[in-house]
C-alpha cells in the first residue's frame, strides 16, 4: 500500500443521506437524479484522483483492471470500525461505480442507467443500476455494489481475480 494523495479530491455528498432502501420514493428519485446529473463531473474527479495517485485509468481492459487492482491494494478501513471503509473511500467507490456503469453501457449501448424499482426486498432497491436488457427487462446490474464488494475484499486482505473489473463489465454488458 502506498500513501494515497487526496489533494483536490472532493468527496461526493449525496442530497439525501442514508441507505436508499430507507428513503422515500421522492428522496430516492432526487438522489438518483443528482447522481446522474453529477456523473460526468464525478468520473472526471475520479480520473484526476487516479492521475495524482499514478493509478491506471482508461476505457481499455488493462487500464480498467489496473485501476481495480490499485483500488484493492490501497483502500483503507475506518480506523474505529475496521470492517467499514474509511469515509473518503465510499465516495471513491461511488465514483468508480458510475465509471464502471458507463463502461458497461459503452460495451452495450442498448443498456441505460435507471432507478431500481421493485420491492424493498430487492438488494439494489432505489439505487442507480444498469438496465435495458432485452432478454429480461426486469434484470439489472448494480456497479456500485460490485465495486463496494471489491473494496471490502481489499480491506479484508482477500485476493481478487486478475481481471477484477473488466470481466464484470463485459459480462454485465452481455444480453
Amino acid at each position: 500500500m502506498t500513501m494515497v494523495v487526496w489533494t483536490h479530491y472532493e468527496p461526493y455528498v449525496p442530497p439525501v443521506l442514508g441507505p436508499p432502501s430507507e428513503m422515500t420514493a421522492r428522496e430516492a428519485r432526487l438522489a438518483y437524479e443528482e447522481a446522474m446529473n453529477s456523473k460526468s463531473s464525478r468520473i472526471g474527479m475520479l480520473e484526476a484522483f487516479a492521475a495524482i495517485n499514478c493509478a491506471p485509468f482508461g476505457a481499455d481492459s488493462e487500464s480498467v483492471d489496473g485501476f481495480g487492482r490499485w483500488l484493492v491494494d490501497n483502500v483503507a478501513p475506518d480506523p474505529t470500525e475496521p470492517r467499514r471503509l474509511a469515509d473518503h473511500w465510499y465516495s471513491v467507490v461511488f465514483d468508480t461505480g458510475l465509471w464502471v456503469g458507463d463502461l458497461i453501457i459503452g460495451e452495450n449501448p442498448k443498456l441505460n442507467w435507471r432507478l431500481q424499482a421493485g420491492g424493498r426486498s430487492h438488494i439494489s432497491f432505489q439505487k442507480p443500476v444498469i438496465g435495458g436488457y432485452e432478454s429480461d427487462p426486469r434484470y439489472s446490474v448494480d456497479p456500485d455494489s460490485y465495486v463496494a464488494a471489491l473494496a471490502h475484499r481489499g480491506i479484508a486482505g482477500r485476493p481478487v481475480k486478475a481481471s477484477p473489473i473488466w470481466e464484470y463489465v463485459v459480462t454485465s454488458a452481455a444480453d
